[in-house]
């Protein structure tokens, strides 16, 4: 018998693996499936070029923002910015905090959530930092939602929406 681990995953993920098995009528259990992902992800990388891993950003509260995140603020003048560098949020060559970037660009003290737009290393739109701590409190439900709205079919079994399992 296989030692069996939990691995939490985005839920989006989850319900993409979930898809691409019903599509593709898997032989395979979803876990069974996301081994094998795995394993050959794995083998692929030995020896190889391992995708860079960023080690470096700074911790928001709920959020992380990996090193080169960008914050950008309105302010009368136009959009002020600051970085994510090593372990800090640098603006203006000082190290500040969300709420000390708003601050020093709008002379008040505000919402730091409800001010700063982020724009993470590899993306091309900006994000409000409200919004994408949202979205992220919300995998869960988003989960739930997708597996609840119909029932979906993987190795010839019908999945049966959660509130019919429990």
């Amino acid at each position: 018998m296989k030692d069996i681990a939990t691995l939490a995953i985005p839920a989006t993920t989850f319900c993409r693996l979930l898809q691409y098995a019903d599509a593709h009528q898997a032989e395979l259990s979803a876990g069974e499936l996301a081994a094998l992902v795995i394993e050959e992800w794995l083998a692929r990388t030995d020896g190889g070029n391992v995708p860079c891993i960023r080690l470096h950003g700074y911790q928001w509260k709920t959020v992380f923002l990996p090193e080169g995140t960008q914050l950008r603020a309105w302010n009368r003048s136009g959009f002020a910015y600051a970085e994510v560098i090593g372990d800090g949020i640098v603006h203006l060559g000082d190290a500040v905090s969300p709420h000390e970037f708003i601050c020093r660009c709008k002379g008040i003290s505000r919402s730091a959530w409800a001010e700063v737009s982020l724009l993470f290393p590899g993306e091309n739109h900006w994000k409000r930092a409200d919004v994408h701590r949202r979205e992220l409190a919300r995998p869960a439900a988003s989960l739930d939602y997708l597996l609840n709205t119909k029932p979906k079919l993987l190795k010839g079994r019908l999945l049966q929406p959660i509130d019919e399992l429990v």
